[in-house]
């Protein structure tokens, strides 16, 4: 199969930096100009949403529009998506950093262009504390290099959406839904069932995220219709495990098949059920709790 991936300011750079109100038409027209050379791949601080995978998320409504019931009054998951999700909901639990601990993230992107995987030269982790008044430590690294190692507030995550989460799974995914749909997001495709697997999405791969909301969250996605396991293991970084998608939109969570670990995400990567796309990327999201972190370049001010 023949993929083209390519970064949206690395295209049009005129245009920093991706503007999550572009509409899929415009992303449509933005992959089809000519691409530019690999480049050295800088994460985006505090955007939970990586560039290609954020195009994929956008052409999916053109590709393949959902036919997705109501999960007010559907089935929910399949049986097998939701034992994986029960699974991964007590797997994330697990990885609650105590006071004096982090949970590091390690986020591993791959990305492919005419069929051949790409060189990342660049990578970066987050260290977030278990005392939430401290902040996170983000690090960037590129060709081998520490380039910055910065703290950044967790202020946005304390608010309500966040903290003061509804535990019914059904009110939760109307709490989701609105989320995708209002500022800054401003993403409604017009179909329910969407909208909360895009911000699924958004929301589980932000390593700042507050874990349990995170469990909530998969265990509130047991209750969607089209979300299903894809009977073939799926790959993520030098990962594997199952899969779980909605429909025949091209984007993938992946659990290890033991423990229920999330690994991370992919687009369009050993997807049966997938439509062809041109953007092919993984991201992992390997994560430990460690009892220390980087001391950051500087410190916030009060």
């Amino acid at each position: 199969m023949t993929t083209d991936t390519r970064f949206v300011d690395d295209l049009r750079p005129e245009v920093r930096p991706f503007d999550p109100e572009w509409s899929a038409e415009t992303l449509t027209a933005i992959l089809a100009e000519p691409a530019a050379e690999p480049r050295i791949v800088r994460p985006r601080r505090l955007v939970l949403i990586t560039l290609p995978i954020a195009a994929a998320l956008a052409l999916a409504a053109v590709i393949a529009p959902s036919l997705l019931g109501d999960d007010r009054g559907g089935q929910g998951a399949s049986a097998a998506a939701t034992e994986v999700l029960t699974k991964a909901a007590g797997a994330l639990e697990s990885q609650i950093p105590a006071k004096g601990q982090y949970l590091n993230v390690k986020h591993v992107d791959r990305f492919w262009v005419d069929g051949k995987e790409q060189p990342n030269r660049g990578s970066f982790e987050d260290w977030v504390p278990g005392d939430r008044s401290m902040p996170m430590i983000e690090q960037t690294t590129e060709d081998g290099r520490i380039t910055d190692t910065t703290p950044q507030p967790l202020d946005e995550y304390d608010r309500p959406y966040y903290t003061e989460y509804p535990t019914d799974p059904r009110e939760l995914l109307d709490a989701l839904d609105r989320a995708a749909v209002e500022p800054p997001q401003d993403s409604d495709t017009g179909d329910r069932a969407k909208n909360i697997w895009d911000q699924a999405f958004r929301e589980l791969q932000g390593a700042a995220v507050p874990v349990e909301f995170k469990a909530a969250i998969l265990r509130a996605l047991t209750k969607v219709p089209g979300v299903t396991a894809v009977p073939t293991t799926n790959s993520v970084g030098d990962l594997r495990g199952t899969a779980l998608i909605f429909k025949k939109e091209p984007l993938a969570f992946v659990f290890d098949q033991d423990s229920g670990v999330f690994l991370g995400m992919s687009i369009g990567i050993d997807n049966p059920n997938a439509p062809s796309i041109s953007n092919q990327t993984t991201l992992a999201l390997v994560t430990t709790i460690v009892e220390s972190a980087p001391t950051p370049d500087y410190e916030l001010e009060e």
